[in-house]
């Protein structure tokens, strides 16, 4: 008999050592080494990714167990001192309210709702803000006519013109305050010369349909070596952003809002019927699916036609529009709720304080937007978005630096123009490298100085008069 208190001791030591496994036994969030929780969840991507009946740390993932692991760090608990079963979805709502069972608590993005909540489920602090969204079977591509001019924002093709016409009229003018002579020369020769002509010069140099602009002032030839910069560094934005957009996916979709659904074809989860019906909207189908098969099958009805939109939590919504191609979200979400960690009707206000400041402080350091990136909205995809095109869209404001280069140099040129031709100055005008005669006329006068001066010179040689 002596063998018996010897054994009962060992036992009482082995408990000790291993853990004890129960339900919440006095918890106030806090642990001590001999206790271990039960966490249950469910397979539900893209918040939990695990295997049914199983409990190996190492087969859990997704945006759930990721934020309880770091939630219980906050509150002070050890990886020893939870484990993690994977249950079916309702398997795992029924056992929260059942005395015999074996849930301590639950991490799978549970929705709070008032029946749980009169059911003596009892809630964490929502760590996940969400609703329902709409989704939709992108079958083609989309067709535009006025595709070539997405890669510009429109203020930016308005202000390209306007700096043409500024061009054309500033360089105009310092023309003929520099050297209002040259400038009247050109008016002599050239066929529609001045500023009209200067003007469509610019502006045809935009697609490179017209000849270099010509400019006899040194201050007026600035002006046009920026607008040519401007010109290149523009067409080469273009170019790039044609390219891309061009090449992106820009899907075709009918339905633009749950709107357009009514009295057509289309599916929702089957617990959001009340909320469907309160808005006024009618799904035709309702599904509940308990694995990844039935919620294959799903999907496969919105690929086939069957049905024409599916109404579905909009975490799932954005996860599957982000990894698979074909499918699309419409909009915004369209109804609103929350999700949290979920414990047994008989835990401890304490304990669900403590997991609610751990989840607050969560949020407040962005750790929660962080998974939410990583699981349910992955963003390294091969699925570009669908707005790619709009977002490569260059806007006036990423290339308003180009006009403010633009619109100094006119200033700057119309300031050198005016010293150039009032101060008088000979060393400032062989800065400008002004000359007294330019211009397509005074090259041609020049000429005709120099064919006369070297046939005075002939007549005057009397060397000439005995050429044979």
């Amino acid at each position: 008999m002596a063998f018996a208190p010897v054994l009962l001791a060992s036992l009482l030591c082995v408990s000790f050592w291993t853990g004890v496994e129960s339900r919440l036994p006095g918890a106030n969030g806090t642990i001590y080494a001999r206790e271990v929780y039960t966490v249950c969840t469910a397979s539900f991507a893209p918040y939990v990714h695990c295997i049914e009946g199983n409990s190996s740390p190492l087969n859990f993932s997704g945006y759930s167990p990721e934020m309880f692991k770091r939630a219980a760090s906050i509150v002070g608990w050890k990886p020893n001192n939870y484990r993690l079963v994977c249950l079916t979805y309702a398997a795992m709502l029924r056992d929260l309210t059942d005395p015999n069972g074996i849930c301590d608590m639950a991490t799978a993005s549970i929705t709070i709702q008032l029946r749980r909540v009169e059911a003596g489920i009892r809630f964490a602090y929502p760590d996940y803000h969400t609703g329902q969204g709409l989704m939709v079977y992108a079958s083609g591509k989309k067709t535009n006519k006025w595709l070539f001019l997405r890669p510009f924002n429109w203020v930016v093709w308005l202000f390209l013109f306007l700096a043409a016409l500024a061009v054309g009229v500033s360089t105009r003018v310092v023309e003929i305050v520099s050297k209002p002579k040259a400038a009247n020369r050109v008016d002599d020769t050239a066929d529609d010369a001045g500023v009209v002509e200067l003007v469509w010069s610019a502006g045809a140099q935009i697609v490179n349909a017209a000849d270099p602009m010509r400019a006899f002032s040194f201050p007026s030839r600035i002006i046009i070596f920026v607008w040519a910069f401007l010109i290149l560094l523009l067409v080469a934005m273009y170019t790039g952003n044609a390219a891309a957009i061009l090449t992106a996916s820009q899907v075709d979709v009918s339905i633009q809002s749950i709107n357009d659904l009514q009295g057509r074809s289309w599916g929702a989860y089957r617990n959001t019927v009340d909320i469907m019906h309160l808005n006024g909207w009618s799904p035709t189908v309702l599904f509940a699916p308990q694995n990844a098969d039935e919620t294959e099958d799903m999907l496969q009805q919105l690929v086939t036609g069957a049905i024409e939109g599916l109404v579905w939590d909009c975490g799932y919504v954005d996860y599957t529009t982000a990894t698979r191609c074909e499918f699309c979200k419409v909009g915004d979400c369209i109804t609103e709720d929350n999700r949290a960690l979920a414990f047994w009707q008989n835990a401890t206000t304490s304990l669900v304080d403590a997991f609610s400041t751990a989840i607050l402080t969560l949020e407040e350091t962005s750790e929660l937007s962080h998974l939410h990136k990583v699981f349910i909205e992955p963003t390294s995809t091969i699925c570009e978005k669908e707005a790619a095109g709009a977002e490569q869209q260059v806007t006036f404001n990423q290339v308003s630096g180009l006009w403010i280069v633009l619109a100094a140099t006119i200033a700057v040129s119309m300031g050198l123009a005016l010293i150039g031709r009032h101060a008088k100055l000979k060393h400032l005008h062989k800065i400008l490298k002004i000359p007294t005669s330019l211009g397509a006329s005074g090259g041609v006068d020049k000429e005709t100085a120099m064919s006369r001066e070297k046939q005075l010179k002939v007549i005057d040689n009397p060397v000439a008069d005995h050429i044979p």
